[in-house]
């Protein structure tokens, strides 16, 4: 019996640590994401195309709307790596909805979305999986 536990339990270890890289990595169906902050001038709702690392597609709505702001800057940073990726800028749209493309999130963590609103600046925390 001795000698079959090492096997086994090595076996058993090789399992729960595929099954949770797995769990990790395996896509989800639900891709796109709504996320929203609010300042004492603006509100904001964000939906990404997805939620992950790469270029997205940025879709932003300003409550109230502002006929003055032509775009919205987007500034990613993640504090605990001590960094920051190259901004986005949303142009608005004639439906009043500022749209951009671009790779907001170089890694998988926590960051911090900045949405410059003009002189405004809203800042909406964001956990990219993968």
């Amino acid at each position: 019996m001795t000698r079959l536990a090492r096997p086994l339990a090595l076996l058993i270890s090789a399992v729960v640590i595929c099954a949770g890289a797995a769990y990790l990595l395996w896509p989800t169906n639900d891709a796109s994401a709504t996320l929203t902050g609010s300042s004492d001038q603006h509100t904001v709702e964000l939906r990404l195309s997805e939620l992950t690392t790469g270029p997205v597609d940025v879709d932003l709505v300003v409550t109230p709307e502002d006929e003055a702001l032509e775009a919205v800057t987007l500034e990613p940073g993640m504090p605990s790596m001590g960094h920051a990726t190259a901004a986005l800028t949303a142009q608005r749209g004639k439906d009043g909805h500022y749209r951009g493309r671009g790779e907001l999130f170089a890694m998988p963590g926590t960051w911090d979305l900045t949405v410059r609103l003009g002189t405004d600046t809203i800042t909406i925390a964001v956990s990219v999986k993968h």
